[in-house]
Formats: C-alpha cells, sequence, structure tokens
C-alpha cells in the first residue's frame, strides 16, 4: 500500500463518502472524501415493512482514510445525487472509485454549454468521483492534486500526525498558467497590429524618403501602439487567434490615427 501513489490508494477504496465539496479559490475546486469501512456487527433494519436482518453497516471509522482533491483550474463540475444516476453502455472509462472519462454524456453537455476547446483552454478530461451517496463530475486540463491522511475521531478534521492540507498559496499554478496564456496571445496580436503598421507606413512613403531619425521615432511610437492594441485584443478575445489579431489591426490604426490628429 505505501508504493501506491494516493489516487491509486482512493481507486481502491471499496466505499467512499463525500466529506466536503468547496472552491478555495475562484474556479478552483476542492472536494474531501472520506473511506467507509463494513463493520463486523450485523444490524437489522425495516424498508416498507419489510424486516431485514444480518445487514452488515457501511460506515466511516478512526480507521477510515481522507482523502483530498484539488483540481487548479476547471471547466464545469457538478454534483449527482447518486439515486438518480443511471447506466449508460457507450460511456467509456479507467478507474473505479476515481475514473477518467474518454466518453460521456458530461464531456457531450460541456461541448454543448460552452466553448472549451483543445484549443482553449487546451485538452481537458472528464474526471468523477464516485461516493456512496453523491457522483462528483469534474471536466478539467488538469488532474487533481490527490492527497491521502488518516483520521482520528470520526467527524473531526484532519488527525494528528496527519500532513495537514493546505491550498497552495494563491493557487500559484494556475494564476502563472493564465497569464503566461494572456501574454503570448498579446504578443501575437501586437505584432499583427505592427507588421500592419508597417506596410501601411511603407506603401503611403517609400522607406528611401525617411530620415533615420524620424523612421526611429515612428518604430518606437508604432511598437508602443501595438503594445496597447495587442494587449487589448488579447483581452476582449480569448478563442480565435486570427479575429483576435484582425480586432489588434483594426485597433492600432485608430489609435495611430487618433495620435496623428492630435
Amino acid at each position: 500500500m505505501n508504493d501506491m501513489t494516493s489516487a491509486q490508494q482512493l481507486d481502491t477504496c471499496e466505499h467512499l463518502i463525500l466529506a466536503e465539496i468547496g472552491e478555495p479559490e475562484e474556479n478552483a475546486l476542492r472536494i474531501v472524501v472520506d473511506e467507509a469501512l463494513v463493520l463486523d456487527r450485523t444490524e437489522s433494519i425495516e424498508i416498507n415493512g419489510v424486516s431485514l436482518s444480518g445487514i452488515r453497516p457501511i460506515e466511516v471509522t478512526t480507521d477510515s482514510r481522507r482523502f483530498e482533491l484539488i483540481w487548479e483550474t476547471y471547466v464545469s463540475y457538478a454534483v449527482r445525487d447518486e439515486s438518480y444516476c443511471r447506466w449508460d453502455d457507450t460511456e467509456e472509462w479507467q478507474g473505479e472509485q476515481l475514473r477518467i472519462y474518454s466518453k460521456s454524456t458530461f464531456l457531450d453537455f460541456v461541448a454543448a454549454g460552452t466553448f472549451a476547446d483543445d484549443e482553449y483552454p487546451g485538452p481537458f478530461k472528464h474526471y468523477a468521483v464516485h461516493c456512496g451517496n453523491h457522483i462528483v463530475d469534474v471536466a478539467s486540463e488538469s488532474a487533481p492534486i490527490v492527497r491521502c491522511t488518516t483520521r482520528q475521531h470520526v467527524g473531526d478534521s484532519l488527525g494528528e500526525g496527519s500532513q495537514q492540507l493546505v491550498w497552495p498559496a494563491a493557487g500559484a499554478g494556475r494564476t502563472r498558467k493564465a497569464l503566461m496564456d494572456y501574454l503570448k496571445r498579446s504578443a501575437l496580436a501586437a505584432f499583427g497590429a505592427f507588421l500592419i503598421l508597417v506596410l501601411y507606413t511603407l506603401a503611403a512613403q517609400p522607406l528611401s524618403m525617411w530620415e533615420s531619425s524620424s523612421l526611429l521615432l515612428l518604430l518606437l511610437v508604432g511598437a508602443a501602439c501595438a503594445v496597447v492594441a495587442g494587449v487589448i485584443a488579447a483581452a476582449l478575445v480569448r478563442k480565435h487567434p486570427v479575429a483576435m489579431v484582425l480586432l489588434a489591426q483594426v485597433l492600432i490604426i485608430l489609435i495611430v490615427g487618433f495620435i496623428w490628429q492630435q
């Protein structure tokens, strides 16, 4: 068991109970599940007037393991009451309690309800945590961070001697990725804007007619305007690079025209 990862340990649990679910950061997801164990004692229960004996209860005990799963970013997630779930022969997945779907109705739902695709935010998968009373479906481009601990008392938080499960400061990984994506799109849009400005300028007046000082000033002002246009275009258009560059080119013409009139 010690050689198994936390995710593998989670997947081998026979029963899970959903303990917590929430967003520790905006557009990040954290869930906590407890391992439920089959007890040695037997009980009798009555259902619709029918008495059943020899029932072994399934409960969270002091010997249960607790698992924390964190998705630093997600496209969509949903929680289903397990009682209303139905079997679908068309779905394809790997795993048992922690499943990764390559084909599912939830992926179809995400495709129909969002514009997320392999281009933006990038390839994503359907992860599902199957608990006794709940099923949590998550569409995310990144696999969950899974951590395992033990419990000292049922109903308590983390047990003594266990590693405290701490949310990564400020969602650093997600923030860096979003920032890098934005900077790349801004650079592409700025380059497209600067290129159209240079071509427009050369079409209006040949390079041989420009003085060196005037040409240098034009390039510096043009580069600054291109950066502004690129930043604005990248913020307004996320999905379509061609539309983003075209918008940046329109913006730089408007910006330069405004400066020229001044």
